[in-house]
């Protein structure tokens, strides 16, 4: 669901292995990123909740401008009160498990 591309770490299952490239593991997410990229998908969610990478994902989400979509495990809508809501979210989560997030603006 997250209209980014590129580079960015997004959900694994936790029973499959994570593919690696440079040393890092990257998610399954990464596979079929469509699925993460036009609706609320609960399964996808799922995935990001047992991700190993979910908290790098949701700093990542926090400082991606125009980040849309499902990022570790949250949707963040186009605008609005419920974007601003799920970009706290996510910045409380990576806070929370050692990923800082820069403030912007």
């Amino acid at each position: 669901m997250h209209k980014q591309a590129g580079a960015h770490l997004r959900a694994v299952n936790a029973s499959e292995a994570p593919a690696v490239i440079e040393g890092s593991p990257i998610g399954v997410c990464t596979q079929d990123p469509d699925r993460w990229t036009t609706a609320a998908d609960k399964g996808a969610k799922a995935l990001c909740r047992t991700c190993p990478l979910r908290w790098r994902c949701a700093q990542e989400a926090c400082l991606t401008p125009g980040a849309e979509g499902v990022w570790a495990g949250i949707l963040i809508p186009e605008g609005g009160r419920a974007r601003r809501f799920a970009l706290k979210q996510l910045r409380s989560l990576a806070e929370q498990n050692g990923y800082p997030v820069r403030k912007t603006g």
